[in-house]
């Protein structure tokens, strides 16, 4: 039998307990609904990051960290009288954006989509269709040359490539949907034919990307199908010209920037024998086929994003007001910045002297395109030569002043 006095001490317990539960979403892709007396959103910080190659599989890393949630002046209060939801972060917010290899392919909800990696299956029907993206002889060869060499680094840069093969793969879905924008919108032959082209050149990169992606992997990689999707097509000249400068004007440049940069930066490698990279222990001829496909992705990069300037001048030439809109909105200073440092910040080299050459470069080109609208660039001023100078061909410079100018020639229309 229970004593009584110990259904007293159980009553008083419950009255004296509360209990805590933690929950860790990403705050970008999962919404929440609660049902609790009370709560609290709270910033994770990612502290000892580490990572090791699995003993059994070189492929596959395991990693540790510490997770830290400290109460700041950034913690939000849930009042769960009101409602218990809690939302994703804004589509556009500095929160969830990442710097996308190639033009990012957003649906008409605002996320941007790509293909899930695939994975060799002997079951698989798609394999056939997967392999079709990694040229796979090539990659059967480079992989019995690779298998016992394989290192921490090289797998790790060979997920990167991954995932850079993975948005080039979806640049090829953007611009078919940009084509259709641009014709839903009554936008000149020349832009649609530029747009259909810009395509067939992301399905070049994609192929590319993968192959390379296979031989630094020691696997053969592939993308899966496209998730699903859904999209408006409407007379809408404000929206087109959101997306072209969110998409083209401000991603595809500065993904032309990073192009340009790591090719300099495979040439201190390759030159130098710089010991602290991640492609110091690939093999030079591997290396240098690489910084090649690299040289020809950033000028194919940097037609594209003159394709976006060019059709942000068409915009502007047919409503001023939207061309405004623009200025305030995806060329706002504070947004401007939080693009530049995402992609400084995954560049390779040092960050704030890559950061400064992308700010100076694309203001350059931010030049041209107002020049260009304001109708200044048939008057021989010293302004607007010195604003916007384009050089003659010299074997010494850059690539990154390549396509700076390769880009300007085409937004003045030279």
């Amino acid at each position: 039998q229970v004593p009584k006095s110990f259904s007293q001490n159980e009553r008083a317990l419950q009255k004296m307990c509360t209990f805590n539960v933690e929950v860790l979403i990403s705050g970008c892709t999962h919404p929440l609904q609660i049902s609790a007396p009370a709560g609290r959103i709270v910033d994770v910080i990612i502290d000892d990051l580490d990572s090791k190659e699995h003993e059994d599989d070189p492929c596959v890393s395991d990693y540790e960290a510490t997770l830290n949630f400290p109460v700041t002046s950034e913690t939000i209060v849930l009042d769960l009288n009101v409602s218990g939801a809690v939302e994703t972060f804004p589509e556009f917010g500095s929160q969830c954006s990442r710097p996308v290899v190639g033009r990012p392919f957003v649906d008409a909800k605002g996320g941007s989509l790509h293909a899930m990696p695939w994975v060799p299956d002997d079951k698989d029907d798609s394999m056939v269709s997967a392999l079709s993206w990694t040229g796979e002889d090539s990659v059967k060869t480079q992989i019995s040359r690779v298998n016992n060499a394989t290192n921490h680094g090289r797998v790790l840069l060979g997920e990167d490539w991954i995932q850079r093969a993975l948005g080039e793969h979806a640049s090829i879905a953007s611009f078919s949907a940009f084509s259709i924008a641009l014709m839903s919108n009554g936008a000149p032959a020349v832009l649609v034919n530029d747009a259909l082209k810009a395509g067939l050149d992301e399905v070049r990169h994609a192929r590319t990307s993968f192959e390379i992606a296979s031989k630094l992997a020691a696997r053969e990689v592939g993308p899966g199908p496209l998730p699903e999707s859904n999209f408006e097509f409407g007379q809408d000249l404000k929206a087109l010209a959101l997306s072209v400068a969110r998409e083209g004007c401000l991603d595809e440049t500065l993904s032309a920037f990073a192009a340009a940069v790591e090719v300099g930066h495979i040439n201190e490698v390759l030159d130098n024998e710089m010991q602290d990279s991640p492609y110091s222990n690939i093999d030079r001829d591997l290396l240098s086929s690489i910084k090649n496909e690299l040289v020809t992705i950033a000028m194919d990069e940097s037609n594209h994003s003159a394709l976006a300037w060019r059709t942000l001048s068409w915009v502007c030439s047919v409503d001023s007001n939207v061309c405004d809109e623009v200025n305030m909105d995806v060329f706002e200073e504070s947004n401007l910045a939080m693009r530049f440092n995402q992609h400084a910040d995954s560049s390779f080299g040092e960050t704030s002297s890559v950061l400064h050459s992308m700010k100076e470069e694309w203001n350059k080109i931010l030049t041209a395109h107002q020049l260009g609208n304001s109708g200044l660039k048939d008057e021989s001023t010293c302004e607007t030569e010195d604003s916007v100078y384009v050089g003659e061909d010299d074997a010494d410079k850059s690539l990154l002043t390549s396509v700076t100018e390769n880009i300007i020639r085409q937004v003045l229309g030279n």
